[in-house]
């Protein structure tokens, strides 16, 4: 069968061929399983053959679209690449416990629940809040940051807060930790906040933590620091370039 047939045959299916393919190696490797020796050699071509999936499939970029990807906005640089800076006191203890005992839990752990918070909804993108959704964006147009230049005031805007989420499993009560990925703004498309902050309800003021002294403590993304009460927060010209007044909220864009 020669690459033309193939081409009509995949055509006719609405997915991509990569996934026809690798959907009928698993239902192959179902039925005809490796065993013994075999299995690890096998084993290691596997790797091999993934590794040249994955240059293929890259390899279908334009150079433009590689150039805007290295370009794009991402944490590890803004944190010199040591993201324990992300973990205080407790929170660190458990992960290098982990580390050493549960390494599974310890990648788990790592990404949901670090101390600081990212502004995500507004910093970088949030999929749970229209970011990277071509629906959202023609309706609001680009709301959040992707690049460090696209910052108008840098100083001003938001990039972590302290952070207090729940740690549980789907159908539990679960419990209070202090540490959690994102933080919310006040406002989205409206007001995501209660009217006042709840020592047990994470949720009560978008998982913003008043840990020190009442107190949360926010790095901008010029990189400086401050200390500020979660009432000072509901400004919402903290969290986005995009706000004109403290209760600013996203709406969409008009259309002749």
């Amino acid at each position: 069968m020669n690459r033309a047939v193939l081409a009509r045959a995949f055509a006719r299916f609405p997915i991509d061929p990569y996934l026809v393919l690798i959907l009928g190696m698993v239902a192959l490797a179902s039925v005809l399983p490796a065993r013994g020796g075999f299995a690890d050699a096998f084993g290691t071509v596997t790797d091999l053959a993934i590794a040249l999936l994955f240059f293929l499939y890259g390899a279908r970029l334009s150079r433009q679209a590689i150039v805007a990807g290295l370009s794009h906005w991402r944490l590890a640089p803004y944190l010199s690449f040591n993201f324990r800076a992300l973990y205080l006191d407790d929170n660190l203890k458990t992960l290098e416990d982990l580390e050493q005992s549960d390494y599974s839990n310890y990648l788990y752990q790592t990404s949901v629940f670090p101390s600081l918070g990212l502004n995500t909804t507004w910093v970088g993108g949030d999929e749970n809040q229209g970011g990277f959704n071509t629906a959202y964006l023609n309706a609001y147009g680009k709301f959040y940051l992707t690049r460090l230049s696209e910052a108008r005031n840098p100083a001003r805007v938001i990039a972590f807060a302290s952070a207090r989420g729940i740690d549980a499993n789907p159908g539990e009560v679960g419990q209070l930790t202090q540490g959690y990925f994102r933080v919310r703004s006040p406002f989205f498309t409206a007001s995501q906040w209660g009217e006042r902050y709840d020592d047990v309800d994470p949720a009560s003021c978008g998982q913003v933590a008043s840990r020190h002294g009442n107190r949360s403590i926010i790095a901008m993304i010029d990189g400086h620091t401050e200390s500020k009460q979660v009432e000072e927060l509901r400004d919402m010209r903290m969290w986005t370039d995009n706000a004109t007044t403290a209760d600013w909220k996203l709406t969409a864009i008009s259309t002749p």
